[in-house]
């Protein structure tokens, strides 16, 4: 496996679609967002599935981080299979990795604007992403990922 260290950057830190095959999301409470509702879905190549590792997260009883199967877009109003929803009371094992059936996934991140008690507690999450072949079980390009910044500096974006 290719080894290489991956800068963190705010340029998807309130949400985005990530095309790329390996990456990562994080997300803080600290970080300044307009919306409360941050989205990121992951698209990857058709024959590929998507294994989402959340990595470490810390939440408020007003936040929570939801996971969804999206192998396909749906219609206005249909709901998308809920992989995984983490809160404040969700268990250590929540932190599995998770995977989809297709190659897409959203991931959600609802928090409270201006919530005092979500930045003190340095509310958010990490999370990392390879896309795997479904006929083969190779990952494309697989990289392991270590960050630059400890995890209590990581969350504290402004």
């Amino acid at each position: 496996m290719e080894r290489r260290q991956s800068r963190v950057t705010r340029q998807c830190q309130c949400g985005c679609t990530l095309t790329e095959q390996t990456g990562h999301i994080i997300a803080s409470a600290h970080q300044r967002c307009q919306k409360s509702v941050r989205r990121w879905t992951i698209h990857v190549q058709p024959q590929y599935t998507i294994s989402l590792t959340i990595i470490n997260f810390t939440l408020s009883h007003l936040s929570s981080v939801l996971v969804y199967d999206s192998t396909t877009p749906t219609a206005a109003g249909t709901q998308l299979p809920l992989l995984v929803k983490l809160n404040k009371d969700a268990d250590e094992d929540a932190s599995r990795t998770l995977m989809t059936s297709g190659n897409r996934m959203l991931i959600k991140y609802v928090t409270v604007n201006n919530n005092v008690s979500a930045v003190r507690n340095n509310d958010g999450f990490i999370a990392s992403y390879v896309a795997t072949n479904q006929l083969t079980g190779t990952v494309l390009r697989a990289a392991i990922f270590t960050l630059m910044l400890p995890l209590s500096s990581t969350l504290l974006f402004t």
